[in-house]
């Protein structure tokens, strides 16, 4: 079963140096990986296929469905009533039935629900493997889980180099060349993070000698870049309490943006589509997205034959618990087989897109623009706060003078503004405060910020500094003149629903009409921007604290504002210093590389960094 969350969530980037001898070896590896280029990777229609069901034929009759009345049609884990009853999905007369449904509804691809080795969707694999060749579909797995306690590269090598050598090799497995496929779901992204992924895959190729096409969960700009393809496997939440005429427009939003983030790097774009969804029997309170009568389904398929993305991936086959099962029920019949038939027919026809060239060309400008910004304006080493993040990616293309900044760096005085003249915090929301004394590190900051270092806080999550290492909350930016606006907190200090000022918040109301109004000082933007559709829209916008000295610089260049015309604070904006001898504290709001990417605009940060703000 599965969170609704937990493919939304972003966990915090490691330091690099924990992975390998040193930064630079680490560089090298991620440099290789997003090297990688796919032309011919095929164009798959795929569903997500769950092997965890069990009755009395493996030794557990309610394995995954719960104590089921067959004269009642009711199984207390199953939404639904699959047509002749719960099944084995260790039976081979089952999942040969499930694999020539596949084959008659067009579909290509089975992405098997993996928990490693012994589970029972082991024991399924052979079977699968078996009647997926027979039907003339292939199989690749989605890793759900690093089962080590705490979660550990060697864990997920020992896995892969189990997967590589008992299944990999099989003839029904998914390959793109001679590479296997394999699938990262959003659980193990947060286990380890992007760079701790890496090295895992590293390790197990040159172990196993498997060379993984690595699909990792998680629509984003650095995934984008670093892995070999990018999907999201439930987008139901974009879609929740939302009216029908504006579906289309976020199924596109969902669908162009893996395009824009796997297109450029020749990476492999996906697209999911979800028949609907509803786990309010099995959670509480639980959430639950209609099916229309089929017409969310089409309104997904319609938008995937525009944008024609590179593999399709349908959520799911058989995922009865979730209610996004298009296997058939007593309750809808064969309904989304057929569906899917008919959707998929019309797929085979239409001409897909092979990679844009003009992206890949657009791509290649912008590495020449930052490697310019870089090699002009910072000619000294960057150093990264908080790992990687998607700006670390990023630089990584276009720079090797990157360093990982430990907290006890900055207290010891090994990192100034003459041997790292940027630093840039790059993900999370926590940060440690403490090496020796209390609050050391974020005053190693003030000081680091009044020597003349410059400090970007571009990060992955919405409220930057705000926990310290034991998670309590103590939004340590303060001290280093960072000073941003939580959920419902007002400059004013009024209640949320009585001010009309600047106000951070969860999830704004839809009808605000909400816009980014963006300054002359970030001359890649244009001069209006739109408020994300979809995804986590979190609010934190920098501020002008209403005790901080006026006469110190502030400058506000992309504000947020509503159709009424109220001023909701600034996405991005410079705190400065009246010392002339100060560096500037850059921020922007984590949501903007989605809006905006991180070519230009990581450009417009990098000189604003450096550009004097003493007036």
């Amino acid at each position: 079963m599965r969170s609704l969350m937990i493919a939304s969530l972003v966990m915090l980037a490691g330091p690099l140096t924990s992975l390998a001898g040193s930064d630079d070896d680490v560089m090298k590896v991620l440099r290789s990986r997003m090297a990688r280029k796919h032309i011919n990777m095929g164009r798959y229609v795929m569903a997500f296929y769950y092997p965890w069901y069990g009755t009395e034929k493996s030794g557990d009759r309610s394995r995954h469905w719960g104590n089921w009345d067959a004269a009642k049609k009711d199984a207390p884990q199953s939404l639904r009533w699959p047509v002749g009853g719960p099944y084995d999905s260790t039976d081979p007369a089952v999942v040969d039935r499930h694999m020539r449904q596949f084959a008659e509804a067009g579909i290509d691809v089975a992405i098997v629900s993996w928990w490693g080795p012994g589970d029972h969707t082991d024991k399924a694999m052979p079977i699968i493997l078996d009647h997926a060749a027979k039907h003339g579909l292939k199989v690749t797995v989605y890793f759900e889980v690093v089962r080590s306690k705490p979660p550990t590269v060697e864990s997920a090598v020992s896995d892969l180099d189990y997967l590589a050598g008992r299944y990999a090799s099989h003839p029904a497995w998914l390959r793109v060349g001679s590479y296997p496929v394999i699938f990262l779901y959003g659980r193990v992204m947060g286990q380890l993070d992007e760079v701790e992924w890496i090295r895992a895959l590293d390790l197990s190729r040159r172990q196993s000698g498997a060379n993984w096409i690595a699909i990792a969960d998680g629509i984003r700009a650095g995934y984008g870049a670093l892995f070999d393809g990018i999907h999201g496997y439930n987008t139901m939440g974009s879609y929740l309490n939302q009216p029908e005429s504006s579906w289309p427009e976020i199924a596109r939003a969902h669908m162009t943006s893996a395009i824009r983030y796997a297109r450029p790097n020749a990476h492999i774009a996906c697209a999911t589509i979800v028949p609907g969804y509803d786990d309010t029997k099995i959670r509480k309170p639980g959430a639950a997205l209609d099916r229309a009568d089929g017409r969310l389904y089409d309104a997904q398929w319609k938008v995937a034959l525009e944008t024609q993305p590179d593999w399709i991936l349908i959520t799911s086959f058989n995922e009865w618990h979730e209610g996004s099962e298009i296997e058939p029920s007593a309750e809808l019949r064969d309904k989304y087989l057929k569906a899917t038939a008919k959707w998929t027919k019309q797929w085979r026809q239409s001409k897909g897109k092979t990679p844009d060239s003009s992206a890949v060309k657009s791509t290649q400008e912008a590495d020449a623009a930052l490697r310019g910004v870089l090699d002009q304006k910072i000619r000294t080493r960057i150093g990264l706060l908080n790992g990687i993040g998607p700006v670390g990616m990023r630089l990584v293309r276009v720079t090797t003078r990157l360093d990982t900044v430990k907290p006890a760096d900055l207290v010891g005085g090994k990192i100034t503004p003459k041997t790292h003249r940027v630093l840039i915090y790059t993900s999370g929301e926590d940060y440690p405060t403490r090496v020796n004394s209390e609050d050391d590190v974020p005053k190693a900051i003030a000081s680091y910020v009044a020597a003349g270092g410059s400090l970007i806080v571009f990060g992955d999550q919405p409220f930057p500094f705000f926990y310290d290492e034991n998670r309590k909350a103590v939004n340590a930016g303060r001290i280093f003149d960072l000073h941003l606006l939580g959920s419902h907190q007002t400059k004013s200090g009024k209640p949320f629903d009585q001010d009309k000022g600047q106000a951070g918040f969860e999830r704004p109301a839809s009808d605000l009409g909400l816009m980014f109004a963006v300054a002359g000082e970030l001359p890649s933007q244009p001069s209006v921007l739109p408020w994300p559709a979809s995804g986590d829209q979190r609010w934190r916008p920098a501020y002008r604290p209403l005790d901080r000295d006026r006469d110190r610089p502030f400058w506000p260049l992309m504000k947020l504002v509503d159709k009424n015309g109220r001023d909701w604070g600034e996405a991005v904006a410079v705190f400065g210093s009246r010392d002339k001898q100060a560096g500037n504290v850059v921020y922007a709001w984590f949501r903007l590389a989605d809006v905006v990417g991180l070519d230009g605009f990581l450009v417009d940060l990098l000189r604003l960094a450096v550009t004097p703000a003493h007036n």
